[in-house]
């Protein structure tokens, strides 16, 4: 941890110059990436609470959180004040939501419970060719 939070925060006066933030993204090592720096969201966490820079933000990708087997419902709310963007796919799979077991509305009102109003991104590999549709689904959720 200290030398990854040495090697970003090296970098903290240069993205503070340009009006830049770094997101700092732990990934799965169960399924996706593993050996990865950062397999849960402690990790990431950790690093950014050592530079200690509004400058240097968590992303917080649900898909791999729950694949690390973490508890969005516990984690999210202690990290929130840390998050500069969240990314969803669903899990297992990674597919689009409504196509693994994750609880889509409830998901989203943890998201909105903590505060975060940014943007959602999403990462994962489409369950079908018919991105309109998964796109439509995907707004259906957020009502």
């Amino acid at each position: 941890r200290e030398i990854v939070a040495g090697a970003c925060g090296s970098v903290v006066e240069t993205a503070q110059a340009h009006g830049l933030t770094i997101l700092l993204a732990p990934v799965n090592t169960r399924v996706d990436h593993p050996g990865v720096l950062f397999g849960m969201t402690e990790d990431a966490v950790a690093v950014i609470e050592r530079i200690g820079s509004s400058h240097v933000k968590l992303l917080y990708d649900l898909y791999h959180s729950i694949t690390e087997r973490e508890d969005p419902t516990e984690v999210l709310p202690k990290v929130a004040h840390l998050v500069g963007h969240i990314q969803i796919a669903d899990a297992p799979g990674r597919g689009e939501p409504g196509t693994g077991g994750i609880d889509w509305p409830a998901m989203l009102k943890l998201i909105e419970s903590v505060g975060y109003s940014g943007p959602l991104g999403l990462e994962l590999t489409p369950s079908g060719s018919d991105t309109a549709a998964a796109l439509a689904h995907i707004r259906a959720l957020t009502g």
